[in-house]
């Protein structure tokens, strides 16, 4: 019973409204260190993705047809993944240049705890920050990429 409680609080951490985007610094696959405080001000999708994950490349479809008319948007895509070659082969096969400069590798696999969401999380996991950094949603359906 504890166990269950503390899961449903850890994962209700991140969905309270208005929560702010978390000082995060991951490397790009450049090497290069991308902070949050770097970023323009601007609202922000944050795509967490695998390799290997064909919904992945289904939200990264629809995220490219929202970003065509959505230019003032912060799109990051991060992912755990260390082989460089592997993410630079998804990277190119599924265009994300065309998308974002925001490719980050997260080598101390810190996303989860860094955005609060606790022990259970999705393959993408899609979420949505206003421009002032504070949470809007996790984006479940990929009608709801429209609002952003």
């Amino acid at each position: 019973m504890f166990v269950s409680l503390f899961i449903v609080y850890q994962t209700f951490i991140l969905h309270i409204s208005g929560s702010k985007i978390p000082d995060f610094s991951y490397k790009n696959i450049n090497n290069k260190i991308v902070r949050v405080s770097s970023l323009p001000r601007l609202k922000t999708l944050i795509v967490f993705f695998s390799t290997d994950c064909d919904y992945c490349t289904d939200a990264i479809s629809e995220i490219k047809k929202i970003s065509i008319k959505r230019k003032d948007v912060n799109y990051l895509f991060v992912t755990e993944e260390k082989d460089l070659t592997s993410v630079s082969t998804f990277v190119k096969k599924n265009k994300l240049n065309e998308i974002t400069p925001y490719i980050l590798i997260d080598y101390n696999k810190n996303f989860q705890k860094d955005f609060g969401l606790g022990f259970s999380m999705s393959i993408p996991t899609i979420l949505h920050y206003d421009k002032n950094g504070n949470f809007v949603k996790e984006i479940i359906d990929y009608d709801e990429l429209k609002t952003i």
